[in-house]
């Protein structure tokens, strides 16, 4: 994964986005999102950053911004993708800490906006990726990726995402 890719992953795991303005200026907000440090990352990495958000501007130019940014906790950013009504009660779960950027909540929401999906497997749901090597639906463009992410994001905090994930509801969405 590239590292505008992953800066792009970071932000979406704090609730913040990226945006490209017509004369070719970044904006990351909201700013009480993107502390300094992050923000110099975004600088080092700004040419790469705005081509990447140029590109996915291209590929959900169809979709409102609020569909991939929900304005509302608990919204799923991705309704393209399947087991919507499944992440919107997952995010709804974590909202507790919606306000913290190292939550729970932050981080699934930027899984799910980077392109995660919800799997039945042995009776359980668990987070998967679509691996995408376009990235037009997913960041991930092999398992490896994913692996990396997941480590990163979503291992510090597995012990109340895997409790979160028992209280969805087990009839319902797509099995593997």
């Amino acid at each position: 994964m590239s590292a505008a890719t992953e800066l792009l992953a970071e932000l979406a795991a704090r609730g913040a986005r990226l945006s490209l303005r017509e004369d070719g200026v970044l904006l990351a907000g909201p700013p009480k999102l993107v502390p300094p440090e992050l923000a110099r990352r975004l600088l080092a990495h700004q040419g790469e950053l705005a081509d990447l958000v140029a590109r996915q501007a291209g590929v959900w130019q169809a979709d409102p911004p609020d569909v991939l940014w929900p304005s509302q906790v608990g919204e799923d950013p991705r309704p393209d993708l399947p087991g919507s009504s499944l992440w919107a009660a997952l995010l709804q779960l974590a909202a507790g800490d919606a306000d913290d950027p190292q939550g729970c909540y932050g981080r699934l929401l930027g899984a799910r906006a980077c392109g995660a999906v919800l799997e039945r497997r042995t009776g359980r749901w668990r987070l998967a990726p679509v691996l995408d090597p376009s990235e037009r639906v997913s960041v991930w463009a092999t398992r490896a990726d994913w692996d990396a992410d997941a480590a990163t994001w979503l291992k510090p905090r597995s012990r109340e995402i895997v409790l979160m994930l028992s209280r969805l509801p087990q009839g319902e969405g797509p099995k593997a």
